[in-house]
């Protein structure tokens, strides 16, 4: 199961990993809300040549899906 959802643009290579349920329950123990942003507070607001729209079409920039 996918924790969000995702839309990979056809032919995306992608890995599969089974675990069992406990294991997953014990990772999400272990992080705490908001994990990943903590994690990458240094980088926050360093990049400065970005486009106007990046952040609601990031998709796009990163992905080259249709921007919104």
């Amino acid at each position: 199961m996918l924790h969000e959802s995702v839309a990979l643009p056809g032919g995306t290579p992608v890995r599969v990993e089974v675990i069992s349920v406990a294991a997953a329950e014990r990772r999400q123990a272990q992080e705490p809300p908001g994990h990943s942003l903590n994690h990458h507070q240094n980088v926050m607001g360093t990049l400065t040549d970005l486009p106007a729209d990046a952040a609601a079409n990031h998709d796009h920039y990163l992905y080259g899906l249709p921007k919104k």
